[in-house]
């Protein structure tokens, strides 16, 4: 349907041209007009209209031969996608030559999968599954840590938790400014006291809210790296952990930085919050 839609679409303005002059030509003859001057003058009405289909044409050759140049051009002067981007064209064609529904189908779906995760990419946003999730974001950070720490507090007591932990620590020997807001309910905020404690111990900022006091656009989980990139997490419908996306777009860091300052507004410090530990 597409093919017979462009097709018309490229031979209409002919058509029309063609109808028009053979109408102008009748009208002049029946009138009484010289017949070679309606001839003459359908003629021309009709070259006129294949004149407009043919520059047409023209320009849509070379809007799409630019566009093939300019891949090419980029293809070639970078060595990867001058290795990748044939081996995946071929086994794409390879794949779709199989007599097998399922194998096109899925090859085609694996392309716009890879599309969409570049397009992500280009816009400065990724996302990192469950399992990949270890990788120890902001343990190379250079000048701040800022993060948001909601729903499922379980992590902190976890094995992984004390890497994350650790590297908060060289971090701050590196000079590295490190603020841990904790958000939950009184329960939840005493169950997890022992690691504030410890975070504290090592020279972490903590600061402590409760939730009914926040707003609730305030209240997700995230950390800032160097306020140049946002570790978001993605909670399931029962506060489990699913993926987290690493975002470098400076409009949507910047948000959440400033998302971040105003919840400072509503936090209390360790020792306000636990006065009887003021003096540890």
């Amino acid at each position: 349907m597409k093919k017979l839609r462009k097709l018309f679409s490229r031979y209409a303005v002919g058509a029309i041209g063609v109808g028009v002059s053979v109408a102008i030509a009748v009208t002049l003859v029946l009138t009484g007009e010289n017949s070679s001057m309606s001839m003459l003058i359908g003629l021309a009405v009709i070259i006129i209209a294949l004149t407009i289909q043919i520059i047409e044409d023209l320009e849509e050759n070379r809007e799409s031969g630019a566009r093939s140049m300019s891949i090419g051009e980029s293809v070639v002067s970078n060595n990867f996608l001058l290795k990748t981007v044939p081996e995946i064209i071929d086994n794409y064609n390879m794949a779709i030559d199989w007599d097998d529904r399922l194998f096109r189908r899925h090859a085609r779906r694996t392309l716009l999968e890879c599309r969409d995760t570049m397009h992500e990419l280009a816009e400065g946003r990724m996302a990192v599954d469950y399992e990949q999730r270890r990788i120890m974001y902001g343990a190379k950070s250079k000048r701040s840590i800022s993060l948001v720490a909601c729903f499922n507090q379980s992590f902190w007591k976890s094995r992984y938790a004390k890497r994350v932990i650790n590297g908060y620590y060289k971090a701050i020997k590196r000079d590295v400014s490190v603020t841990h807001i904790w958000v939950d309910n009184q329960e939840g905020l005493e169950e997890y006291r022992d690691v504030m404690e410890n975070l504290k111990s090592i020279g972490v900022r903590v600061r402590l809210a409760l939730l009914d006091d926040v707003p609730p656009n305030l209240v997700r989980p995230y950390r800032i790296i160097d306020s140049s990139k946002l570790v978001r997490l993605e909670v399931s419908v029962d506060n489990k952990d699913r993926a987290q996306h690493i975002i470098i777009s400076p409009r949507i860091v910047e948000k959440a930085r400033r998302d971040f300052m105003l919840l400072l507004e509503y936090t209390v410090s360790f020792e306000k919050f636990f006065p009887d530990d003021a003096d540890t």
